[in-house]
């Protein structure tokens, strides 16, 4: 009954909290059926993110943007944990992520996959399933009309829209950071192509 009970409040803070959602959703690997241990160690800048993404899911924050050095958790929260939490709490909603080329936005879209498919995330999330046969790497549906597309920088978005656009890592290197027009192809298909798909209260990470 305790265990239950334990699981119960689990459930009910990861609906309501991000960063509790992800430690639920990375559980300790020697002892997967513990609700008290995860192998997800979150610190104070794991917890500002979290709160941050949060307010955006809330749509008091309509343009994010995460700035810190690589290795600090910004994608596992972002890109991988946070369309998951945000369909779970409006399946019916659209995302769209991109980064800089389709091969790694796939991955992205493997791993939101595996979360959304996790037995934790349907006792979290009951009322969000993926749609049988829309599950590709690239696009996701669920039961109840919402999508997550995962696409590389550059790629059309024709025919998608977006409740939340997600960016990550858009320049793949130095060289392409230092040419002038790599970045004017970049800036070229945010403002016309990855903008104009924004639905009406759209937010941006």
């Amino acid at each position: 009954q305790l265990s239950a009970a334990q699981r119960l409040l689990r459930v009910k803070k990861a609906r309501q909290s991000l960063i509790d959602f992800t430690s639920m959703t990375m559980p300790d690997p020697e002892d997967p059926d513990d609700v008290q241990k995860s192998r997800y160690q979150p610190v104070r800048h794991h917890e500002t993110i979290c709160a941050a993404l949060e307010e955006v899911e809330k749509g008091n924050y309509n343009r994010l943007i995460i700035s810190m050095p690589p290795r600090h958790g910004k994608s596992e929260l972002a890109s991988r944990r946070f369309p998951a939490w945000f369909l779970g709490k409006d399946p019916y909603r659209q995302v769209l992520f991109a980064t800089y080329n389709a091969d790694l936005a796939m991955d992205f879209g493997r791993a939101v996959r595996e979360i959304m498919r996790q037995p934790a995330y349907q006792q979290v999330f009951p009322g969000c399933k993926l749609r049988t046969g829309e599950q590709s790497a690239d696009r996701i549906k669920t039961e109840e009309g919402g999508v997550a597309g995962f696409v590389g920088v550059g790629g059309g978005l024709t025919g998608k829209g977006a409740d939340l656009l997600i960016i990550d890592d858009p320049i793949k290197d130095r060289e392409e950071a230092d040419s002038k027009r790599e970045r004017d192809k970049l800036w070229d298909w945010f403002t016309q192509v990855a903008m104009t798909r924004l639905m009406d209260g759209g937010r941006v990470v």
